[in-house]
């Protein structure tokens, strides 16, 4: 396996593979970290971290199964803990992903085109949030797949599980798309002088909406609360239920009444995706 994945890595340009590392390397904002940082050994910390989060919920989870009435408030829990983390990614990395002045002074003058820098700085950014997505969940997804699935047997656990991964990483794309998609609106719209200002200001904002959200946002734990919440409802408007509805929406658990919900994190899902898209190529 190992040669076979060395060996289609070997027939990428070597261009890419060569700023692949080095924009992996810098991914994180290194201003934010001290002087000694070691970007690896930072990555693996930050995994680590992640990864006991993952093992100590499964082991809570299969040691102390939560009732059935309580299902939906792990499930929402799950989905805010998965935004925070990209919402915190998206800090760090916050002016990494689009081309900068060091780019453009060192790079322009290369033969490299265009487009191979892009798709290696997408690549490095996209490596950071897959460590992050399968680091968080890789063993709360078991666990919760074999508690909350259970009852349909092994076809409800396997579907359950599918939809908890497909949820997490439609998430996580939507916060980190949506977040893009800010950047590169401000840095079209705005003159330089006056992006780098205002982006300091969101940058600084985001942290804070992130934090906010995690810790004050409310959830929907009943049938009844669900079947009462309007769409003009502030609840509504919360990123969190649109994704826990989209979650139930895979796996068939969802009420009827509250597909709009679900529909809502379609759409937006689809709104940031062709957004950052839309940044990443005009920048």
């Amino acid at each position: 396996m190992r040669e076979f994945v060395r060996t289609h890595i070997a027939r990428l340009p070597l261009e890419y593979r060569v700023l692949h590392r080095q924009f992996l390397l810098r991914v994180i904002d290194l201003e934010a970290l001290s002087i000694e940082a070691d970007i690896p050994r930072f990555l693996g910390q930050f995994a680590g971290v992640l990864m006991m989060i993952s093992l100590l919920q499964a082991l809570g989870t299969l040691m102390f199964p939560p009732p059935p009435a309580l299902y939906w408030h792990v499930e929402q829990s799950a989905v805010s803990r998965m935004m925070l983390v990209i919402g915190l990614i998206a800090v760090l990395t916050w002016d990494n992903i689009f081309p900068d002045r060091r780019d453009a002074m060192i790079l322009g003058p290369l033969p490299v085109k265009p487009g191979i820098i892009l798709l290696a700085k997408i690549s490095a950014s996209a490596g950071l949030l897959g460590i992050a997505i399968l680091a968080l969940n890789f063993a709360s997804s078991f666990s919760r797949s074999l508690v909350f699935g259970g009852a349909g047997g092994w076809l409800g656990i396997f579907r359950y599980f599918v939809s908890y991964w497909f949820t997490m990483v439609a998430s996580a794309a939507f916060l980190y798309g949506a977040v893009l998609t800010i950047q590169g609106t401000t840095a079209y719209l705005l003159p330089r002088r006056l992006f780098l200002r205002v982006s300091a200001f969101l940058q600084l904002a985001a942290f804070g909406v992130f934090l906010v959200a995690y810790f004050l946002a409310p959830s929907v734990d009943t049938h009844a609360q669900l079947a009462t919440l309007g769409s003009r409802s502030p609840l509504a408007a919360s990123p969190i239920l649109w994704f826990f509805a989209l979650l139930n929406q895979c796996n068939g658990s969802l009420p009827a009444g509250a597909l709009w919900l679900a529909q809502r994190a379609w759409i937006a899902l689809a709104c940031a995706v062709a957004g950052a898209t839309v940044s990443l190529l005009v920048c």
